[in-house]
């Protein structure tokens, strides 16, 4: 019962803080959408210390109403297998005009192929998902219109008896967009260093970018994304992965 204590609180408190929003004046805060949608070769998670091995569909929507934002993620490899479906419910605390706090849970499936018997006594594939919850914390500081820093604590918990049990991931990352490179590109960068552990045991420090590049006032980007293990147990290779990423 206590892995599922901190993730009903922070349920609780977004029910709570939303009928309080939505009490005072609902009209003036209009539902918004946005999102993406990439091909890439590497599939690297949002956890950027695994991957899948393999080319990807990545989506990801942002439907916002005031502070609130629900981010579902659908991962699939390009053979079609569903990979990795995250829904994050998310909500912003303003502090001030820079600065500010977000806080919420996620509820994701991780799907893997298992090896077993059929009916028949013949050996077989099937495809079987773990579901975890995760909760985040996190603060955010706006240096500039372009220029974003932040820190963000996620804990997970898996649900069924196979799963991992407990995970910690605390990133520090931030983000640079709108940077001109000549009359008709712009560059964006996204740099982090981030810690994770977990129960099987499996922990490390690894830094990471991803470098966007697109033409002026076309929403396609060419990606590369970069992870370096710096101190991992067990030991880690350098990961990468590069796409095309459309927003909307």
């Amino acid at each position: 019962m206590k892995y599922f204590l901190l993730p009903a609180l922070t349920v609780l408190f977004l029910f709570n803080q939303l009928f309080a929003q939505q009490s005072k004046d609902s009209t003036k805060k209009p539902i918004t959408v946005n999102g993406s949608i990439s091909i890439n070769n590497n599939g690297i998670d949002p956890v950027p210390a695994f991957a899948l091995g393999e080319p990807a569909l990545m989506s990801s929507i942002y439907i916002k109403k005031g502070n609130f934002t629900y981010n579902p993620q659908l991962n699939y490899s390009l053979k079609g297998k569903p990979w990795a479906v995250n829904n994050w419910f998310l909500y912003r605390i303003p502090v001030s005009k820079r600065f500010s706090f977000r806080t919420g849970f996620n509820l994701d499936f991780f799907f893997k192929t298992e090896n077993i018997i059929d009916e028949n006594n013949k050996p077989a594939k099937v495809q079987v998902s773990n579901e975890y919850i995760d909760v985040e914390l996190s603060c955010l500081y706006q240096l500039s219109t372009n220029a974003t820093i932040g820190i963000t604590y996620w804990n997970t918990h898996g649900i069924e008896y196979d799963a991992l049990h407990l995970g910690n991931f605390v990133n520090l990352s931030a983000y640079f967009s709108n940077i001109p490179l000549g009359n008709f590109l712009n560059l964006e960068l996204s740099p982090s260093v981030f810690f994770i552990k977990n129960q099987l045991p499996f922990k490390g420090v690894y830094v990471a970018n991803t470098t966007f590049l697109s033409v002026k006032k076309i929403p396609v980007y060419l990606f590369y994304q970069a992870v370096q293990p710096i101190k991992v147990t067990p030991r880690q290779t350098f990961l990468w992965n590069m796409g095309i990423n459309y927003r909307f």
